[in-house]
């Protein structure tokens, strides 16, 4: 990456004034977009390298750059377990860049994977990814890998509560296939199933045999937190989601680092249960709830789904940029930087090319006042 900044830097010299300065410009939105791309910020960081484009549209390496976020983010989508919008990147990314060869690989496999699974809605293989990305916060580490994946399945209702799990297949370690079943209650209740899922859902959940080491040991939460998360938990079930949240948001301060991730989740859920409650009610302060959920969950199809319908009776369109950008501008007036960040993201996803520049540089001043 040094090498082509200096590269640039001595064809600037070479510019008029004015085209110096524009140039200069798209390539300081580019070393910006590599920097949000490095934080694994794809959509911030497609919009710089769209705006270094906005500057100069045949400036290659931004035009490389921006098939690489789209690529990332694919890549990211399908590890959540949402293919078809993982695909939908990946195409975006060779449309920009047709020699990528990773993001044509990329897209054949998970093509493949599309047409295998195309009998399963692909809101059931998002439902039983983020499953199993909630287990394996929990997972047994172990230094010395086993011979293969130990794999159960698990019966979720559709509240999220998990009525069994069966181990399927042993990995050799009966330590670990211990753990495997051990990580799936512990990381439990799980978010609510999709509707079409009916009453119950079998979600199959691997323990992968090459899982990082410094995976949290789930049979050994330490206390304080195992007590606070298990009150937290009697608290969910009872529908005392207030009560739970505070129990959740008290064992996250001391907990492991890897067990966070599932606290922040169940934190999430509760923002969510309340929200449902409160719908038909006060459907702007449920709005809010959503919010609050999607920013700790920001791939639960469901409480995105909530959102938009509230938004459309309130006739704002959750796909127009001016309707999100004004939802962002209201909530910075009332000094609430979380949820106007939140939308600023959203009129970011949405945002023509030419206002990428203006959304962004937006969301680094309300970022700045939520530090």
């Amino acid at each position: 990456m040094h090498k082509v900044k200096l590269a640039i830097f001595i064809l600037l010299l070479n510019f008029q004034p004015a085209v110096y300065a524009q140039s200069h410009k798209a390539f300081e939105l580019n070393n910006r977009g590599v920097h949000l791309l490095d934080e694994c910020k794809f959509d911030r960081a497609i919009a710089s390298f769209k705006a270094a484009l906005v500057q100069i549209p045949t400036y290659r390496m931004a035009k490389t750059n921006l098939a690489i976020a789209y690529s990332n983010k694919g890549l990211s989508l399908i590890k959540d377990g949402n293919l078809a919008a993982g695909i939908e990147m990946l195409e975006e990314s060779l449309k920009v860049d047709s020699t990528n060869q990773i993001a044509l690989k990329s897209l054949e496999e998970a093509r493949r994977r599309f047409e295998n699974d195309k009998s399963t809605p692909i809101d059931a293989l998002h439902y039983a990814a983020s499953c199993a990305k909630r287990a394996e916060s929990a997972m047994i580490a172990s230094l010395k890998a086993p011979a293969k994946n130990a794999i159960a399945v698990a019966t979720i209702l559709k509240d999220g509560t998990i009525s069994s799990v069966k181990l399927t297949q042993s990995c050799g370690d009966n330590k670990l296939d211990s753990g495997l079943l051990d990580s799936i209650k512990l990381a439990g209740p799980m978010r609510d199933a999709p509707p079409e899922q009916g009453d119950e859902s079998q979600v199959q959940i691997t323990r992968p045999s090459g899982i990082k080491k410094e995976t949290l040991l789930s049979s050994s939460l330490p206390e304080p937190c195992q007590k606070i998360y298990e009150e937290g938990k009697a608290l969910f079930l009872k529908k005392d989601f207030q009560g739970s949240r505070q129990k959740f948001e008290a064992a996250l301060k001391v907990s492991p680092k890897p067990f966070q991730f599932v606290l922040k989740e169940h934190i999430g859920d509760t923002y969510y249960k309340q929200a449902v409650e409160l719908k038909e009610k006060d459907s702007t302060a449920a709005a809010d709830l959503f919010r609050q959920c999607l920013i700790l969950e920001p791939t639960y199809d469901l409480a995105e789904q909530q959102l938009n319908e509230i938004l459309k009776k309130q006739s704002i369109d959750p796909k127009s940029y001016e309707d999100r950008r004004k939802l962002m501008e209201e909530y910075f007036k009332e000094k609430n930087f979380q949820l106007a960040f939140f939308e600023g993201n959203k009129a970011l996803a949405v945002a023509p090319d030419q206002r990428c520049l203006e959304i962004n540089n937006r969301l680094d001043e309300i970022e700045a006042l939520m530090k």
